[in-house]
């Protein structure tokens, strides 16, 4: 039996966290790490938009996050507006809600877009459509180590 120290076991989840769901468009990068939730059970997942600098998240711009495939998975809404984004020191994080439905089980992955404004002190670029993909696991047990 290998025994893994404490701090093997945290360097190999923040591997998993960092590969799961990222994606760089020029100098916004989205870091969407995996959302576990027991089948019937109510999610949440992160949405974190890293920005460049000197760029920084334009929180006055009509912002909008948007569900295109929902994997399965069940939403109250499918497209939120700019008041979903919460700037961050790096950029912004978008927070979405959703259910698994009782029957469902194994990984899958909600697509959706976004469309934001990233400013520096000369300029704003405004990206429309950027994909970002969403993984979410649906498992029994969530709290048992295999």
């Amino acid at each position: 039996m290998i025994r893994l120290s404490k701090a093997v076991i945290l360097i190999l989840l923040l591997s998993v966290f960092a590969c799961s769901g990222n994606k760089k468009s020029g100098p916004i990068t989205f870091l969407v790490p995996r959302a576990v939730v027991i089948p019937g059970g109510q999610g949440e997942q992160k949405v974190n938009i890293e920005v460049a600098a000197p760029y920084h998240f334009n929180k006055d711009f009509p912002s909008r996050l948007k569900i295109l495939a929902p994997g399965g998975l069940r939403f109250k809404e499918k497209q939120w507006g700019k008041t979903i984004f919460r700037k961050t020191d790096t950029g912004a994080v978008a927070v979405i809600h959703f259910k698994a439905p009782k029957d469902m089980s194994g990984k899958k992955t909600i697509f959706a877009s976004i469309d934001c404004s990233i400013c520096r002190a000369d300029e704003c670029r405004v990206f429309k459509g950027m994909k970002v993909d969403i993984p979410v696991e649906i498992k029994k047990n969530i709290n048992k180590a295999k």
